[in-house]
Parts: C-alpha cells; structure tokens; sequence
C-alpha cells in the first residue's frame, strides 16, 4: 500500500465491531486479532504493530520483506497478504488459523492434572515433522525465525501447524551476534555472546527441541531446576525425561540438545530421525553415533567434556 491507509477501508476487525475486548495474540507493542475481508468476505487476522520508537518501522518492513520471501510457499508457513501503515501503527494481514496455538494446547495440558492428559505423541511427532519441514524450507531461502516456541505455532485445524510471528526473522548469510528471540528458548552459543562465535541456523534447531519437550512433558521446560533456567544445564545439554520416555524420543532430543551448534543435528538429518519414522514419517535412514560433547569454556571456546 502506498502512504498511509486505515486498516478498516477494507477490514472489518471484529473487536473494534462487536467490542471484544481479548485479542487473538499479545505482545509487548503488538496485538493480533481476527477480522474479515469486506472485498472477499474471508475471515483474516490482523497483527497491529504500535510505532514505539523511531525503530519500529524499520523493523516491520523487514520482517515484511521476510513474509514475501516465503509467504505462500509452503503449507506450514503462515501466509501473509498486505499491510497498512498508519500515522502510529503498522497493520499487517494473515490468514487466520482458527485453533489457536500449541502455546494454547500446552495451557491446557497443566491445567489437567491426570497422566493421560499428556499430548499424544504420534501427534507431537506430527507437529515437529511440519515444523522442521519449514525450517529446512526457511534454510534454503537464507532466512532464521530466531523466536520458534509452542506460542508462534499456530493451528489450522486439530493436526496441522504454521509457523508465525517473523518479527525478528532474518536473511542471514553468516554468524550473528544480536539479542533476539525469546531467552527461554536460546541455545549455549547464545547465552555466551558476546563471547564466543555467534549463532547461525541451528538456533532454530535447539528452538525446536524445547518446544518438542514442551510438548511432551506438559509445558515443562528441559533445563529448568528449582524453577529457573539452569545455565549449568543447558551449556552441558542435560536435561531428564519420564520413565516412560521411549529410547527413540530421547535420542533425538540428545541430538538437538548438543550444547556445540557444529554437533547439533541438522534440519534435513533430524527428519530421518527413527523417532519419526516410528510414527509414520520419514525412513528413519539418519542413524550416526553421537559424538562425545564439546562444552563450551569461559572464554567461548568448546571443549571436550569428560
């Protein structure tokens, strides 16, 4: 859209209409609720980004030009449409998926205090299959999400995932060195800056390995211990799962949990992970022999462990 342009000429925002005051999604300057198309009649949502600073539209018409690159591509990547800049905020149109988010299933699974409320597995293989699908997607278009977590995927129906929220995404041709994402979901090499030689693709990988843990473990965050982040833990990549954990399942999260990204496994080989093959994807070919672990030092550099 060229100049600026209201949101409602062409969208009917239902909250604004019906006073509904909860929004889809929330963030610290940005909402995202549904709304309806009045040239087509289809149901979109609306992310409304609030121009805080001198920064923010620099920022927003970056993570515009990353939705281009992608949008429409592929099936597990959410489709964007247009955007519209006002004088104090930046409005920007997606499909709306209509079953909330893994965040949304994740809530539900603590509020239900009985075992068999755990999230089948074979469908949290499902979820992780289309989420590393669009990750090895994103890879080849050079572009990071750098903030995957069950909150930033999102439902189109009971099985099928799209992966949102591109605000901090980015083309990246080398090592990176900037704060961004969500610290819950950092890898070792990030938690290290500004030592150490930055972060590149696998960040997405370990991304992917907590919110696969989440999933399984009804929220429950692997390097957490006496409710707080364990830097410990999370440097030497140790983390536990239930006794009833499959050998299967606790492999590949070994594999993503390595603390050094050279080791982590990669998008293409975790899809020929046997854990998916054992639920009905992949061929399940991807089976090396982990390496002993590098840990990193106080200097950024990685070490053998003992």
């Amino acid at each position: 859209m060229g100049g600026y342009q209201a949101v409602e000429a062409y969208y009917d925002i239902q909250y604004k209409r019906n006073g509904i005051e909860k929004a889809a999604g929330e963030g610290a300057t940005a909402q995202v609720r549904p709304c309806t198309d009045t040239r087509t009649h289809e149901l979109r949502a609306v992310k409304s980004i609030e121009k805080v600073d001198c920064c923010t539209r620099g920022q927003v018409l970056e993570e515009i030009q990353v939705l281009k690159a992608v949008s429409g591509q592929h099936p597990n990547i959410i489709k964007f449409f247009e955007f519209f800049e006002e004088w104090t905020v930046m409005n920007l149109i997606f499909e709306y998926c209509p079953k909330g988010s893994l965040e949304d299933l994740v809530d539900k699974q603590k509020l239900n205090v009985f075992e068999s409320s755990h999230l089948a597995e074979g469908l949290v293989a499902k979820f992780m299959w289309q989420l590393l699908e669009a990750l090895v997607f994103l890879q080849l278009k050079c572009i990071l999400h750098r903030d995957v977590k069950p909150a930033n995927l999102l439902l189109m129906d009971d099985s099928t995932v799209k992966l949102a929220d591109f605000g901090v995404a980015c083309f990246c041709s080398g090592p990176l060195r900037t704060f961004l994402g969500t610290p819950a979901f950092f890898p070792p090499e990030v938690h290290q800056l500004p030592r150490g030689k930055g972060y590149s693709f696998p960040l997405d990988v370990w991304a992917t390995g907590v919110t696969m843990y989440m999933l399984l473990f009804k929220g429950d965050h692997p390097f957490v211990d006496r409710g707080a982040i364990s830097k410990e833990l999370l440097r030497s990549g140790q983390f536990e799962v239930g006794w009833l954990t499959s050998g299967k399942t606790k492999d590949l999260l070994d594999w993503i949990f390595m603390p050094c990204p050279d080791q982590r496994i990669i998008r293409k080989d975790a899809l020929q992970h046997p854990w998916f093959a054992w639920h009905g994807m992949g061929k399940g070919e991807f089976v090396k022999e982990r390496p002993a672990k590098l840990i990193l030092d106080s200097h950024g550099n990685w070490l053998r462990s003992n």
